[in-house]
Formats: C-alpha cells, structure tokens, sequence
C-alpha cells in the first residue's frame, strides 16, 4: 500500500477569518505615521535603553548587560541625548569588570568633548566630588543662617543677606527661590 497520505487522513484547512479593517487599525494604532511621531518613538527608545542600561549597573550590579545595553544605543543613535550620561556609565561599567582598556577610551571621550561637564570635573580632579560637596553644605548652611534671621524678625537682614547670598548661586541653584521667598515674606514684613 502507499506510504503517503490518503485524501480522507488530510486535516482539514479551516477558514481564517481575515481581520476587518477596525481591528487593523486598531491594532496599528501606535505606530508612528508621520515623521515627528517617530522621532517621539526614537526618543522613548532611547531614554529606555539609557534607563535599563543605568539600572543594570546601579540596581542589579550587572555591569556585563549595562555595558551591553548601552554600547547598542550609542551605536545605533550616535550623539543621543545621553550621550555624555552613557559615556560616563560605560566608563564605570568598564572598570567595575576591570577592562582599564575600554575604560579608558571612556575617560578619553568625556574628557575631549565634554570637559567642563560633572562627570567631565570629577574624572579630572578626584577630589572634584568632595569639594562639590563642601561647597553645597557651606550654601546650605548660609542659608539657614538668614533663615534664623527671618526667624528672630531681623527682616531689613534678611534682604541684605539674601541678596548677597544669590549672587553666589550659579544656574538654577535650589536655593534661590527659598531665598526669593524669605526676600518677599520680608519684604511684606517690613
């Protein structure tokens, strides 16, 4: 008898209901149709990637897959927005898995472009951190002395100080709408 298939042991093909067009649409609801609903897809995906490769490192302590996760995004999207934030966590991912060599190549990057950035600062001077820090205790610490100061009622003190004291602050310093608000609560009081 005949090895293959008879017509009656075949399975029967069952009907495919074919989608209505409702559904497809709704089903490609998502994607992006014109150009600047992609480049909001294309943004999402990299703030994903820079996002997953970071927690990799700081919350899973897998540097192999932050390093792997972020080396893609800077390949596929060259000069990304987190560019300098990637560059910086690849150099530290490096180091965690003692690769000096790669490492390096990171140092060297944000060093050369990116110079006079935070991370830029702290891998030139070590101790860049710490004086960072001093210096934001020192601000902190000013302040609550001009705060005392509104406290005691010494108002006409408290704008002479605060505006001293604003001068010092360099961009948008957390400390200069507290010091803006003690000025008008003295000002009002005065």
């Amino acid at each position: 008898s005949d090895k293959g298939f008879s017509e009656t042991d075949e399975a029967e093909v069952e009907d495919v209901n074919l989608l209505t067009q409702e559904q497809v649409d709704k089903i490609l609801a998502d994607v992006p149709k014109d150009e600047s609903g992609k480049e909001r897809a294309r943004l999402k995906i990299k703030k994903a990637m820079y996002e997953l490769g970071r927690l990799y490192r700081d919350r899973l302590s897998n540097s192999e897959k932050s390093v792997a996760i972020l080396e893609e995004l800077n390949q596929r999207y060259i000069g990304n927005i987190h560019e300098l934030d990637s560059w910086y966590y690849l150099y530290l991912g490096y180091t965690d898995l003692n690769d000096a060599a790669k490492a390096k190549v990171y140092y060297d990057k944000i060093v050369l472009k990116y110079p006079t950035s935070t991370y830029g600062k702290i891998l030139l001077n070590p101790n860049y951190a710490q004086e960072y820090l001093n210096t934001e205790r020192q601000l902190n610490r000013t302040y609550d002395e001009v705060y005392s100061l509104f406290e005691q009622g010494e108002y006409q003190a408290v704008l002479t100080q605060s505006k001293t004291n604003i001068g010092r602050l360099t961009g948008k310093h957390q400390l200069k709408p507290r010091y803006a608000l003690l000025m008008a609560m003295s000002t009002g009081s005065t």
